[in-house]
């Protein structure tokens, strides 16, 4: 009966072993998907703050040149102003069509 005794026990621990194996593997998947998907995140927010960066440079420089406009507009000026104003208006359509 000891023989028998030891020869379950080896193979419930075999058994143990086997579940234990696979679980870990499928455990270290999980972990390896996670950090992957971690690094799309990370790279996705990285290229969200480059525009967003861009975006506000933009809105900086456009709300300074609204300012110099505006500082220009005085009634004498505004004959002077208006071809440098349509040019550019063009410039800025023609650089943001597709």
């Amino acid at each position: 009966m000891a023989a028998e005794e030891v020869l379950q026990t080896v193979d419930h621990y075999k058994t143990e072993i086997e579940r234990l194996t696979k679980e870990l593997t499928e455990t270290t998947h999980e972990k390896i998907q996670a950090a992957e998907y971690g690094l799309v995140v990370l790279e996705e927010k990285l290229t969200l703050k480059q525009q967003y960066d861009e975006l506000e440079a933009e809105y900086d420089s456009l709300k300074q040149e609204l300012e110099q406009l505006k500082e220009e507009s005085a009634p004498s000026n505004v004959a002077a102003l208006l071809p440098r104003l349509i040019t550019a208006m063009t410039v800025k359509q023609v650089s943001s069509a597709p």
